[in-house]
């Protein structure tokens, strides 16, 4: 079993993370990305979500009525996972800081979610049912990755 970590403030370590051929088949997977944050509340919530990997940062998205949104702001610190489902296991792991961006459709990077997880297809369908309706685009600034491969 292999484990590679990053911490700040080497930014070139944690790229170097996300590179690696494991990090790219999970970040490009069909598998959701497991947001964690702290809710409204205060008590932590990790929830199933859609992901779009663009080089330098994960991007999600929501829309304004969704529980995360009430509950995340500009410049809080959370917790990306996303793990494979049969051994041996492989996850990556990512921290940092989320930017949010209201868009008055939806996000491309949704958009282009929604092929990769239902197929062309499925997300024709579903994306027409939601072409009218606001967004808002969260972007995972990284500071730190982890990678798990217990392949090794």
């Amino acid at each position: 079993m292999t484990a590679t970590t990053t911490s700040p403030p080497d930014p070139e370590a944690w790229r170097a993370t996300v590179r690696s051929p494991v990090a790219q088949a999970l970040l490009h997977s069909r598998i959701p990305a497991r947001l964690a944050y702290h809710g409204a509340d205060g008590t932590p919530r990790v929830i199933p979500v859609w992901s779009h990997w663009d080089g330098e940062h994960l991007v999600l998205a929501t829309f304004p009525v969704s529980a995360k949104l009430k509950a995340l702001r500009d410049g809080d610190t959370v917790a990306v996972s996303i793990d494979s489902d049969q051994y041996p296991y492989q996850g990556l792991q990512l921290r940092g800081k989320v930017t949010l961006t209201p868009t008055p459709g939806l996000v491309p990077e949704y958009v282009q979610s929604a092929h990769r997880h239902l197929g062309p297809d499925e997300a024709a369908r579903f994306l027409d049912r939601l072409a009218d309706r606001p967004m808002v685009r969260i972007t995972l600034h990284i500071h730190h990755a982890h990678l798990l491969d217990m392949r090794r």
